[in-house]
């Protein structure tokens, strides 16, 4: 996995896997539309990072092992998440969905696609 190669760690919200359970012990998690989180939700992962970061910081602020790189400047942000466009030359296997009213999301094949 590509947070391996950089030393990145990866956060999960943990949550069961039957959704009756989800919905009746986690359902204050998300807003109405159970799509998106409710404040309650946001307040849950922000103090779950936090401790992630923190764990991570006491781990490893006595081996003087942070990596910080360079940035090329080549380097640039595009975010299609609102409009569908994008302007990166990606293979064509990797399409844009619109998963949800004027909201999209970049789809790779499960064997792998690249820009």
């Amino acid at each position: 996995n590509a947070s391996n190669a950089v030393g990145g760690i990866i956060y999960e919200l943990k949550l069961p896997t039957d959704p009756r359970e989800i919905v009746t012990k986690y359902g204050h998690l998300w807003s109405s539309d159970k799509h998106h989180m409710s404040k309650y939700g946001h307040l849950k992962v922000a103090s779950e990072m936090k401790e992630l970061i923190q764990q991570h910081y006491n781990n490893n602020h006595n081996n003087h092992h942070h990596r910080l790189g360079v940035w090329d400047t080549d380097d640039w942000c595009q975010s299609w998440f609102t409009h569908g466009r994008i302007a990166i030359p990606h293979e064509p296997q990797v399409t844009i969905n619109e998963f949800s009213t004027k909201k999209f999301a970049l789809e790779f094949p499960q064997d792998g696609g690249s820009f």
